[in-house]
Parts: C-alpha cells; structure tokens; sequence
C-alpha cells in the first residue's frame, strides 16, 4: 500500500499539526489511490505513519541525531509499539482522522467543484495527490465542520464555529510537510479564498 513519505526535517522545525488531521489526510490520499474499501489496510499505513512521525520529532530534538539516529529510531518505534498507553493514544488519532476522512470523501466531488473555481489552471486531475488530499479535508471543514461560520450577529461579525485559520494553517503545513516545493502557498492561497468568500461583506472589507 501507497502512503505519503515525510521529507528530510533536517534542517527543518516540524510544526505541530494535529494527528488526527494528519491521519486524516493520510487516509484521504489512500482513498484516492483505491483504498478506500480496504480500511484495515489503510489503517496499518497510519499507524506506521504516526510512528514515523513520532520516531522524527525525537531525532530532530537529538543533538547527536547524524551519529545515532538509525539506533533511535529503531529503539523509540519498539518502545512505542509495544507501550499500551501509547497504542491508545494513536488508535484514537487514528480512528479519528479516518471518520473525518470518511466525511470529507463523500464530500470530495463538491470540494473539487469548488475549489475549481479558485485554482482553473489547476483542476482537482491535475493537482498532486496529496494537495487534492490536503484541501477536500480543509474544504470540508472550513465548509462543514470545525472551521465553519456560525451565523452572523447581531452586531454583523461572523463568529467562526471553531478555527478557520488552524483548519487552514494546518493544511498549510501539512503541504509543506508532505507535498511540493510550492504546494504550501499554493494551498494557502486557495484556502484563504474558499475562506474569504464565506465572510459576511462587512467582515470581508474590513480584512
């Protein structure tokens, strides 16, 4: 099974983005590839996945990383496997992203609709996988989820339900983590548009 491959963060900090976003578009990309009827699958690649993400964190936090790294790995990807409190944690995560990732799937053909009208030179065809993966998952929560507006206020200001600019910072990093060289202003662009184009007038004139 196909799975996203992280870059070298050796020179890199590795900004937090929340595993089940993580997860989430991890599993979007698999459902993408053809794996979306095989969950058991897709879940063994998020779980390596996590643990790769974890075994990172810890290299780039070790000073003698270039000397010791393939020993830390080696040992942390153990200890972790085998710690129960561990497990729990990133079975959640993983469950998690894979509900989401599910919603936003079904989701996918409105989301590419959309996010067409932003991005005509590059259709959901010609975007790369995993930036395909990475805006249906901020499409969908900006549109139906964490980052959605709540209905405006008496006052006329727009109170988002939840954080519309995480939801998007996070796909940002998750682009510049995973995907190409411009893929991160590229998904910025289009998501801060997607975003802007929600806000009441009064709101967007003001920004």
């Amino acid at each position: 099974m196909s799975e996203p491959s992280a870059k070298s963060t050796k020179s890199q900090k590795i900004r937090t983005v929340a595993p089940l976003r993580r997860s989430a578009v991890a599993a979007l990309y698999q459902f993408d590839a053809g794996g979306a009827k095989d969950l058991d699958a897709v879940r063994v690649g998020l779980e390596e996945l996590e643990l790769f993400e974890a075994d990172s964190r810890d290299a780039e936090a070790t000073e003698a990383e270039a000397l010791a790294s393939d020993v830390l790995v080696t040992e942390t990807s153990t200890r972790r496997t085998l710690d129960p409190e561990a497990a729990r944690h990133r079975s959640e995560a993983i469950e998690a992203g894979l509900a989401l990732a599910s919603m936003a799937w079904e989701f996918r053909k409105e989301a590419d609709s959309d996010i067409a009208r932003y991005a005509k030179e590059w259709p959901a065809h010609r975007q790369p996988m995993l930036d395909r993966a990475i805006m249906r998952l901020a499409w969908y929560e900006l549109i139906h989820g964490e980052g959605r507006l709540s209905a405006v206020g008496a006052s006329g200001d727009a109170s988002p339900r939840g954080n519309a600019a995480r939801v998007i910072n996070e796909a940002v990093e998750l682009a510049k983590r995973f995907s190409t060289e411009k893929s991160g202003s590229f998904v910025n662009a289009i998501l801060d548009r997607i975003h802007n184009a929600r806000l009441p007038k009064s709101v967007s004139d003001a920004k």
